[in-house]
């Protein structure tokens, strides 16, 4: 295989183009400030048709309205832990509920930003035991009051949260349980602080953080309210959930879309707590036919393929979405995606970034040079130490001739 030459430094032409992305794209209706969707200097390149998969799972006769009974911040959370998941993938973490008990299974809510690009995801309960759950719905993750996804596994398992029929108050107390930042089953408090988009959208001043997108937002009964979903990156105490009201005509509903384009794939523009956009995007992917190529928030990492040959992994931040690149030396590419393997060429533009077209559309990406090679090398090593001794994570591991240090260091050593 033949390894392109490495991007210069390209930071005047491109890296303005992330800021954009970090703001709403959406203007509420109510004041709420936004900003529009700013694409790169890269040149267009005519793209191809999006296919979309339609699911048409619907939830009926939803569990009947809440009661009246208050409760603390203490109990609210003892009462509500068992009905709460974690929501794992390759690409991070996100947080779900369970909506109901059916036919000998169990169905939860998440954000589709989370699961986007996954079938089948792991979820983790407050006892630490973990099932495999099914993506069955998913809805647009770049509209603001969509971004839903609807998951399903074997069993009655866990506690159904009952939606609040009707509009939240202004001013309401409300808690947020979720996954911020990876830690898991944390409970923080807010109130309501406004509707926004028509009672689509509620603003919430609870804190909010990646890993709680998904995550049920409750009122002192208990009741779900809302779906924690993005937040305000240059504000404080700025975050939003999708209402009760969106979430039920979404359970109801028999409209849901996911795409699998390789080169296409890409969708989510503004700010989720899942979305944390690097200061330097790294991929660009071309939105529509005809248009320029965007910047995009991912990681592009390598490894050497079960044949030994190079390989570059990019994975899109937000929706866990991973394209396996090969490149060869007669300016030929294949991308893998979903385990589906797409034939393309390639080459390297006038910023010195490598740009792929397949599948009728183009996509971009900077080669990571030797220092991020070795982190993805370090990021690896440490997943897989970290499966076998779960318990040391996040823990020194001590003097590097140790037993485990060294198995560490050798782990890391199999990997290059």
């Amino acid at each position: 295989m033949f390894k392109p030459r490495l991007a210069g430094d390209n930071s005047n032409m491109k890296y303005r183009f992330a800021r954009c992305l970090l703001l709403l794209f959406l203007t509420l209706a109510a004041g709420l400030a936004g900003c529009k969707k700013i694409t790169s200097n890269k040149s267009a390149i005519s793209a191809g048709q999006v296919k979309e998969l339609t699911s048409k799972k619907i939830i009926r006769n939803l569990p009947s309205e809440c009661t009246i009974q208050e409760y603390s911040a203490e109990e609210l959370f003892d009462k509500s832990k068992s009905g709460i998941a974690v929501v794992l993938t390759d690409s991070g973490v996100g947080s779900a509920f369970v909506v109901k008990h059916e036919n000998n299974s169990t169905l939860l809510v998440t954000n589709a930003h989370v699961v986007q690009g996954n079938s089948v995801v792991t979820l983790k309960w407050s006892d630490d035991s973990k099932d495999q759950a099914a993506v069955v719905k998913i809805g647009d993750v770049q509209s603001l009051d969509n971004d839903l996804a609807l998951l399903e596994l074997s069993g009655n398992i866990g506690k159904v949260l009952k939606i609040k029929q009707g509009k939240v108050n202004t001013g309401a107390d409300i808690v947020a349980i979720g996954a911020p930042r990876g830690l898991e089953f944390t409970i923080t408090r807010g109130i309501v602080s406004a509707h926004r988009d028509n009672g689509r959208v509620i603003q919430i001043d609870a804190p909010i953080n990646p890993g709680n997108s998904g995550g049920a937002i409750l009122d002192k009964t208990g009741c779900v309210v809302g779906v924690a979903t993005f937040i305000r990156r240059d504000s404080e105490g700025l975050a939003f959930a999708i209402s009760s009201s969106q979430l039920q005509n979404f359970l109801v509903s028999d409209e849901g879309t996911m795409s699998d384009s390789p080169a296409l794939a890409n969708r989510t523009t503004y700010p989720s707590p899942n979305m944390i956009m690097e200061e330097k995007p790294k991929c660009w992917f071309q939105q529509d036919d005809g248009g320029d190529l965007e910047a995009a928030n991912c990681f592009v990492g390598t490894r050497k393929n079960n044949n030994g040959h190079l390989v570059y992994d990019l994975t899109e931040t937000v929706s866990g979405l991973k394209r396996t690149i090969a490149l060869w030396e007669d300016e030929k590419a294949e991308v893998i995606l979903k385990g589906q393997v797409y034939q393309g060429r390639w080459w390297t533009d006038s910023d010195g970034d490598v740009r792929v077209k397949v599948n009728g559309g183009v996509f971009a990406f900077v080669l990571p040079d030797s220092a991020e090679r070795e982190k993805d090398l370090d990021r690896r090593t440490d997943v897989i130490f970290y499966e076998r001794y779960p318990e040391l994570k996040g823990k020194i591991l001590g003097s590097s001739k140790g037993k485990l240090a060294q198995e560490w260091l050798s782990i890391r050593e199999s990997l290059k």
